[in-house]
């Protein structure tokens, strides 16, 4: 799970159940979860999409994806991928095909005559792609790790329960919306169920 513990959800809402594995377990093997996360300080309001599928393993990778309005970055388990992206500033194709002819022509124009589509803007695209060292042993080796060290005096915890509880607040969520068959809202700040 993503360990969005700067980004503090309010709202989600799960579904999915026992697809394969019918052998008496009570925890769904397929979920798609939807959460909101509102403005703060630091980020702006935004939605955020999850599908677990223990099944399929969620192809192996166990990636995912952030999309917004100038690309996407990829997170893996051993790579980031950045993909710059030009989104136009200007409506167009799908989102104009209810307006007539005429109406779409009176938005195109009040589009231009803003100014909004600069040549910067559309010089700024590509990729890039960041990949660990081949030696490297992914975060969950160096995670467990960590943590054994600590917990058998060798180093030092370096998180509180505060920031775990958080960090595991979204599966928690799922998990709470899913059983209930409805959305749940939850309080960021205080830690609580509403």
């Amino acid at each position: 799970m993503v360990h969005f513990d700067r980004f503090l959800q309010n709202r989600a809402i799960s579904t999915g159940g026992l697809r394969y594995w019918n052998d008496g377990r009570d925890v769904p093997d397929v979920t798609v979860t939807l959460y909101d996360y509102p403005k703060t300080e630091t980020h702006a309001a935004f939605n955020a999409a999850f599908r677990v599928n223990f099944i399929a393993g969620g192809n192996g990778d166990g990636s995912f994806k952030l999309t917004g309005t100038e690309g996407s970055m990829e997170i893996g388990q051993n790579s980031v991928k950045l993909t710059r992206s030009k989104l136009g500033m200007t409506p167009g194709d799908y989102s104009m095909v209810a307006y007539t002819e005429a109406t779409q022509q009176k938005i195109r124009e009040a589009y231009a005559a803003q100014n909004l589509e600069t040549r910067a803007s559309s010089l700024n695209i590509g990729e890039t792609t960041w990949e660990a060292p081949k030696d490297y042993k992914g975060g969950h080796y160096d995670h467990f790790y960590n943590f054994f060290q600590a917990i058998r005096g060798k180093g030092k915890i370096i998180q509180n329960p505060t920031f775990g509880l958080r960090a595991a607040g979204a599966a928690l969520l799922a998990n709470e919306s899913y059983y209930k068959k409805q959305p749940v809202n939850w309080d960021p700040t205080a830690m609580k169920l509403l």
